[in-house]
């Protein structure tokens, strides 16, 4: 996600699985896509923060897109935020098996 640009902020963090996964936005102002932290708690392995930029419809692309809340149910992962342009703003919904 770097190579697009700074992260910008951290939007969103929710428990999940055995540790944490928080969202936030990474570009310039006006051209920002949505960025997945995920921190895998294990005791063997210690602890450490991967990230990703995750594939679908309102995440990546023309305009600001960002995931501002978190919630994990089960095994699964939801987050809920928008993409926008100058001319308009669109509700997101993302889905994702909770990654450990």
């Amino acid at each position: 996600p770097a190579a697009r640009g700074a992260v910008t902020g951290v939007t969103a963090l929710a428990a999940a699985g055995s540790g944490f996964t928080a969202t936030g936005t990474y570009g310039t102002p006006g051209s920002q896509d949505v960025v997945i932290w995920t921190l895998a708690v294990r005791a063997a392995a210690g602890t450490a923060w991967t990230a990703a930029s995750p594939d679908g419809m309102g995440l990546a692309g023309p305009g600001t897109h960002a995931i501002t809340a978190l919630a994990g149910a089960g095994s699964t992962l939801t987050g809920v935020g928008y993409f926008a342009t100058p001319a308009t703003e669109v509700p997101t919904i993302w889905q994702s098996p909770v990654r450990n």
